[in-house]
């Protein structure tokens, strides 16, 4: 008996090899969700610059509508951003900003931050999954619960969860590069 205890509180020690069945299957569910809402703030600081703001963000099938506000926006701006092509509406409803080419996205954030991002990585790092384009690795705590992904050079840290049905998803995120880091805390999720 005392043999039996030793060896189940040793297991029960001993980290997780990989995720639990639950986060096998929710990453399965999450594959296959093509619409989703969530709302939230946001806080960027690259080198010694901050800045912080609102956020809200629509995915579409492959169509992100996303919308910031607060002093990171510098007022109020709207981005859609599909597959090749990035439009920033401001607040008028006026088409301030376009860019197009495999890199949009990438660019404008570039051209409006002074950094290179991973914009298009980063809506299948807001759902706790990796890019599936390219290799990475998932991190999971002793009770195979997901606790970050590295891919691409970026580490992505997941704080907290929050339960939208019978799934769990990000509630407070890190993106983080060198000295770029972005900062996630979500309210609400909807789909």
């Amino acid at each position: 008996m005392a043999v039996l205890f030793v060896v189940s509180a040793c297991s029960a020690m001993r980290p997780a090899l990989g995720p639990s069945a639950d986060w096998q299957e929710r990453r399965n569910r999450l594959s296959e969700l093509s619409s989703w809402q969530f709302r939230g703030r946001i806080a960027v600081r690259y080198q010694s610059r901050g800045e912080q703001g609102n956020l809200s963000w629509r995915q579409t099938g492959a169509q992100s509508t996303i919308q910031i506000s607060g002093p990171l926006g510098t007022g109020a701006y709207q981005i859609l951003w599909q597959p090749g092509s990035v439009t920033v509406i401001n607040r008028d409803g006026e088409q301030q900003l376009s860019y197009s080419g495999p890199d949009a996205a990438e660019q404008f954030l570039y051209d409006q931050l002074g950094w290179s991002f991973p914009a298009s990585s980063t809506r299948y790092w807001l759902l706790g999954t990796l890019d599936p384009r390219y290799q990475g690795r998932e991190i999971f705590d002793a009770n195979g619960r997901l606790t970050g992904l590295e891919q691409n050079g970026w580490t992505v840290s997941y704080q907290r969860f929050i339960g939208k049905g019978d799934l769990l998803l990000p509630g407070k995120l890190g993106i983080e590069k060198a000295n770029a880091r972005l900062r996630l805390a979500i309210d609400s999720w909807d789909f």
